[in-house]
C-alpha cells in the first residue's frame, strides 16, 4: 500500500469523497468533526476520555489510546484493501494539541507508532 504525505488539498471533503480507495489519517482534537461522516477517514486521538489533551504524566494511558487507534487503522486498511494511506503534511501532534511542544514523550511515542503505518 502506498503512503502519501498530503497537504490541505488532500483533506477537502470533495477530495475525500472522490477517493474512497484512499485511507485518510488526521489528528483528532475533539474540536474537528468535519470528517466523522466518512468511512475512509480515521482519527489519531490527541486527548483522553475526558477531552483533555494528552499530558506526559499519563504516558502509559496515552500509549494505550494511541496504540489502539493505530491497530484499528491497520486492521481497517487490511480489511478494505485501501490503495493509499494519506498522512497529513503537518505531523500529528503538531496541530492544536501541541504535543511536540508541550508533551515530548507522548509525541515521540506517537511518531514511532505512526511509522507502523508507513512500513
Amino acid at each position: 500500500m502506498e503512503v502519501k504525505i498530503g497537504g490541505s488539498e488532500y483533506y477537502r471533503k470533495r477530495y475525500i469523497k472522490d477517493h474512497p480507495e484512499y485511507l485518510f489519517i488526521f489528528e483528532d482534537t475533539l474540536e474537528d468533526e468535519d470528517f466523522e461522516d466518512y468511512k475512509n477517514v480515521f482519527p489519531i486521538p490527541t486527548y483522553d476520555e475526558r477531552g483533555n489533551y494528552f499530558k506526559d504524566k499519563h504516558l502509559e494511558r496515552n500509549k494505550s489510546i494511541i496504540k489502539d487507534a493505530i491497530e484499528d487503522i491497520l486492521k481497517e486498511a487490511k480489511r478494505k484493501s485501501f490503495r493509499r494511506v494519506v498522512i497529513p503534511e503537518k505531523s500529528i501532534g503538531k496541530g492544536k494539541s501541541k504535543l511536540y511542544e508541550d508533551e515530548p514523550e507522548t509525541y515521540e511515542y506517537l511518531k514511532r507508532k505512526m511509522s507502523e503505518l508507513t512500513t
